[in-house]
C-alpha cells in the first residue's frame, strides 16, 4: 500500500524528534516511543545518548494500521544500526513500537 506524503512527512518528524531526544534530554523520548516499546535492535537506543544521533529513513511500507520503516541510525561516534522499525498511530500521533 502506498504511503502518503503527509505520512513520510510525520515520520520523518518523528524520527528528528527522536534525535533530538536521544542526543540531548533522553528523559524525552517518551513522547515519540509507544507505551509498550520494545527495542529488539543490536544497538539500543540506549547507546546513541549523547550522540548526535540521526536516523535516514530508507523505505516505508504500511501494513494494516501499522507503518514498517526500514532506517539506519548514525551517531558520530562510531555507531551505525540498520533497524526495521514499527510505528503505530496512538491518538492522532505516530509512535515507535519496536526496533528490530
Amino acid at each position: 500500500m502506498a504511503v502518503s506524503a503527509e505520512v513520510q512527512s510525520a515520520i520523518a518528524q518523528q524520527y528528528a524528534a527522536l534525535g533530538s531526544a536521544v542526543t540531548h534530554d533522553p528523559s524525552q523520548e517518551q513522547s515519540v516511543l509507544a507505551p509498550h516499546f520494545r527495542d529488539r535492535a543490536r544497538e539500543k537506543l540506549s547507546s546513541f545518548e549523547y550522540d548526535a544521533l540521526t536516523v535516514l529513513v530508507e523505505k516505508i511500507v504500511m501494513h494494516g494500521d501499522r507503518l514498517e520503516v526500514h532506517a539506519q541510525y548514525v551517531g558520530v561516534h562510531g555507531h551505525d544500526a540498520q533497524t526495521i522499525d514499527h510505528w503505530i498511530k496512538i491518538d492522532g500521533q505516530w509512535r515507535l513500537l519496536d526496533r528490530n
